[in-house]
């Protein structure tokens, strides 16, 4: 069964959206099961929720975005609530750093030259729209659910590769830590001791190593697959290309994160691994040509830019 989030992470909905309680970014996920559909309704019923029918809308559509996700990128339905509401949580800020529209900037210039500020107010620097926040090429709840995702998904594996690395920083595996470790290293050894129970040799720390080999598995195949299966039918090939550059981006940052993980534990033990962790290692690297066989450009990609240069070649 999955374990219900901690309130820290995922208060209750009603506190969410009344800006009670500010969800905190990154945490980890796991795949839908039964049970986490059950907690899933049980989160966004009626009796645990406002009553409000503004607030029953927003939650139907916060339902349909999070079933939507949860059933793109195969993770648990009150994990995928939670990026859902992270995102609607962000979106004024992200309307903020979004400039102005073509209309707004037009009245403004109209506004400005009327009283003489037309040189001091120029409409090169009243437009600017930063690329992330740019929602003249993909929707803007979409893309941003997506990529709320990817970064809450990486966050968790960056931070996991902190502490890591943080409780091997004087290689001292034990449960009563250094005197004089900092805080950091204190929390980095008690996740270690946590997940592996010797650490003079790897047979304490085996499990939690197959664990990452598998992880790093995951990551080349989101890499090589692409965004299989969340790009909507209604979406453009440019709006596809960018969404499938975004999620191949983020499995290569995982993929450093869980090969930065894997090898600073193999580093801090003094032996040599076992045969289960180099037979793991190899078959992956041998999977995928020591990954020469991973490419980032998809068969996507090049179809496009061979379609551009045919008409580019018409037009001549």
């Amino acid at each position: 069964m999955a374990p219900a989030l901690a309130s820290e992470y995922f208060p209750p909905l009603d506190k969410c959206l009344n800006g009670d309680d500010w969800l905190m970014p990154f945490t980890a996920y796991d795949k839908p099961t039964p049970q986490s559909r059950v907690q899933f309704d049980s989160r966004t019923s009626a009796i645990n929720t406002t009553t409000s029918e503004a607030s029953r809308k927003l939650i139907g559509q916060l339902q349909e975005d999070a079933l939507w996700l949860s059933r793109s990128v195969q993770v648990d339905e009150v994990s995928a609530l939670r990026v859902a509401v992270l995102e609607w949580q962000s979106r004024l800020e992200a309307q903020l750093f979004a400039g102005f529209s073509e209309e707004e900037s037009a009245s403004i210039q109209d506004v400005t030259a009327a009283q003489g500020l037309g040189s001091s107010m120029s409409l090169s620097t009243i437009s600017v729209v930063p690329a992330f926040f740019s929602t003249s090429n993909v929707d803007l709840g979409s893309e941003r659910k997506r990529r709320t995702y990817l970064l809450e998904r990486r966050h968790f594996l960056k931070i996991t590769e902190v502490l890591v690395r943080a409780g091997l920083s004087d290689t001292i595996w034990t449960s009563e830590g250094n005197a004089s470790a900092t805080w950091l290293e204190g929390i980095g050894k008690t996740i270690l001791n946590t997940r592996c129970s010797g650490f003079d040799s790897f047979s304490g720390s085996e499990a939690f190593l197959l664990e990452a080999v598998n992880a790093l598995r995951q990551c080349v195949l989101g890499l090589m697959n692409g965004v299989t299966g969340i790009v909507e039918d209604d979406e453009d090939d440019t709006d596809s290309i960018v969404i499938d550059v975004d999620w191949r981006k983020a499995h290569l940052l995982d993929m450093i994160h869980a090969m930065q993980i894997f090898f600073s534990i193999i580093d801090a033990t003094n032996d040599i691994p076992p045969s289960s962790i180099l037979l793991a290692w190899l078959r992956l690297v041998g999977e995928h040509s020591f990954f020469n066989g991973v490419f980032f450009v998809s068969s996507a990609h090049t179809s496009l830019i061979r379609d551009a240069n045919a008409d580019s070649a018409t037009a001549r």
